[in-house]
């Protein structure tokens, strides 16, 4: 079986070097379709260098990174015209490259257990950095969405099948069994399900018209139902809040729809009630809340168990970057994140205050630059972007987002649409299968 594994690894692989070398654009496409599989593969770990186990997730992430950062160079075009926030990510990239060679050269970390570190990072950047190019083309960037629609919906569909034949893994969080299929984590399995619906949605936005019953729409409606599911048996509280958020931003602050609002509230309300599970999961928080209702003092040992337990991991963090950080480390960080299960205290670790504050500065720049387009075009794919960018923000609470997951790297290839020039303030009326005459790259060619 492991040899197995490792052949349709080096195969697939190869594959996608040739596509590379000779085909970008189309690279990226059969990238996309192929990650949701790999991924549940990520149990399997084939290499070991310098004591770091090397599994293919982490060899198609090392792959997308030399592929983003090699086309960002080559095409240029973030030397040659600012981008949105480049400044910002640019000093952002600078400091975690700065924490890196300190931790080798202190013999902190070792040279690959960096080098993952900077890669996970700085890859979704460098995606953002080339992917304007090929967003400004409208027949890409609808087969790019529909590429990673049916790809998502894909996984989702295989997973159900796997929960239905009782095979896969589960865990146990909160004394509730949940189902995290063969990727050994609900978080990673959550994500795909978020991705797969919302990028359906999307594809409905902006692809072609399919008719009711049509196989587009059978297509359609069966992501709707899977991925929710798949959202369903993980039951992950961070996906299921992202999911919320990004349903009330596409369907309230997108569509106007206000009767699908409250259907839906009304059906988070009854899932809620009339699951156990589901108020198992929150048992802990609902506590906290009832008990701050009331006016009682909330002690920090009430506080630990919240979050499954990540709110005590965080306050034990915290300690040692108080404690034990030097003044040096505190504001330039020691390339270490202790496992934090959440982003923001992951950066403060890694590049300390100076580098968690440009990563909010940031933050805070291209939310304002996606709210800024969306007003001027009501462009449905930078909506998009602006609803898996806050969704990415929700799942940094408890995930790390920067990992070799696809969340962030379609969250910045959609946010990157903002660094396409746009000649006019009403949405033009589009014609698919040919380019935008009113969208265009910054850069010709």
């Amino acid at each position: 079986m492991m040899f197995l594994v490792i052949l349709a690894a080096l195969v697939i692989l190869s594959y996608l070097v040739m596509l590379l070398l000779q085909q970008p654009k189309r690279f990226f496409l059969v990238f996309f379709a192929l990650k949701p599989f790999v991924d549940q593969t990520v149990n399997v770990r084939f290499l070991n260098v310098a004591g770091e186990e090397i599994n293919l997730l982490m060899l198609l992430g090392a792959l997308m990174f030399l592929a983003a950062f090699g086309l960002a160079f080559q095409y240029g075009d973030f030397l040659r015209r600012p981008l949105r926030a480049q400044g910002l990510i640019v000093l952002f990239l600078l400091l975690h490259f700065f924490s890196s060679t300190l931790a080798v050269m202190s013999g902190q970390r070792s040279l690959v257990g960096v080098a993952e570190i900077f890669m996970r990072f700085s890859t979704p950047f460098f995606l953002y950095f080339i992917f304007h190019r090929y967003m400004a083309d409208r027949g890409y960037r609808v087969l790019f969405v529909r590429t990673i629609w049916l790809s998502n919906s894909g996984a989702c569909l295989l997973t159900v099948a796997f929960y239905l034949l009782n095979m896969g893994n589960h865990d146990i969080s909160q004394g509730v069994i949940r189902f995290s299929g063969y990727y050994g984590d609900t978080g990673t399995l959550a994500i795909v399900a978020f991705t797969a619906f919302f990028f359906g949605l999307l594809n409905r936005e902006i692809g072609p018209r399919f008719s009711k019953g049509s196989l587009w729409w059978i297509l359609f409606q069966a992501t709707m139902l899977v991925s929710l599911f798949v959202i369903w048996i993980s039951l992950t509280k961070a996906a299921l809040i992202a999911m919320a958020v990004a349903l009330l931003m596409w369907y309230g602050l997108r569509k106007r729809q206000y009767v699908v609002i409250i259907f839906l509230s009304m059906a988070f309300v009854f899932a809620f009630f009339e699951s156990s599970n589901v108020r198992q999961r929150f048992r802990k928080e609902i506590s906290v809340v009832d008990q701050y209702i009331q006016g009682e003092a909330l002690e920090i040992s009430t506080l630990r168990g919240t979050g499954s337990g990540r709110f005590g991991r965080w306050v034990d963090i915290l300690q040692i970057y108080r404690q034990e950080y030097s003044i040096f480390e505190q504001l330039f960080g020691a390339n270490q994140f202790f496992k934090a299960h959440n982003q923001y205290l992951a950066t403060l670790m890694q590049i300390g205050m100076l580098g968690l504050t440009v990563f909010l500065l940031m933050v805070a720049s291209m939310l304002r630059a996606l709210w800024r387009r969306y007003y001027r075009t009501r462009d449905g794919t930078v909506f998009m972007g602006l609803v898996f960018f806050t969704a990415a923000l929700v799942f940094g609470i408890g995930y790390i987002s920067f990992s070799f997951t696809n969340l962030m790297w379609v969250t910045m290839a959609l946010v990157s649409h903002i660094n396409t020039r746009v000649n006019s303030r009403v949405a033009p009326k589009l014609v698919v299968g040919k380019p935008n005459a009113t969208i265009q790259s910054p850069i010709p060619g």
